[in-house]
């Protein structure tokens, strides 16, 4: 699932604002997508870096499906992440995710109209990366899991000296 989240989910949007993305992947994959995701952003150019933020998009929040259940993260009358849940707008789905995160995020209480208004855009039909290729199902997998690896080797030093900065 891929989900717009934050400022304009919400409509609030102003002149200088960036769109934030939340992505859920499949578990073993988050190397991958996140690897990828930059990649198309950076290469059409619209990719959120330093102070280019405006009308660009920023990677904020990858998680796998194994990871739905916010409750864990949630602060005592966490008001944000209530909201950004509340208001979070899925653009493209498969397997009905959104559906599934918020049977796992049942304490956000979201009524029908606006879980129709969440749901306006999304998509649930394009290709994948993954139909492009013609392995079987089990190959595509250990492909993956394979290249997944070897984007967590080489990335996992530069995200963990990122995260000490912070």
């Amino acid at each position: 699932m891929i989900a717009v989240v934050n400022s304009l989910s919400m409509y609030a949007t102003h002149k200088d604002s960036d769109i934030d993305l939340f992505i859920v992947t499949q578990p073993g994959m988050i190397w991958f997508v996140r690897f990828f995701s930059t990649c198309i952003l950076w290469k059409n150019r619209v990719w959120r870096k330093n102070e280019d933020i405006a009308g660009n998009f920023c990677l904020s929040f990858f998680i796998t499906t194994e990871a739905l259940d916010f409750s864990k993260i949630a602060i005592e009358n966490d008001i944000y992440l209530y909201y950004w849940i509340y208001f979070l707008k899925p653009i493209f789905e498969k397997n009905n995710t959104y559906e599934k995160f918020l049977e796992a995020n049942i304490w956000v209480q979201i009524d029908e109209d606006q879980k129709i208004e969440n749901q306006k855009y999304v998509i649930k039909d394009i290709p994948t990366i993954s139909s492009l290729f013609l392995f079987s199902r089990k190959k595509k997998e250990y492909f993956y899991k394979k290249i997944n690896q070897l984007i967590r080797f080489f990335l996992l030093p530069k995200t963990l000296k990122s995260y000490k900065k912070l």
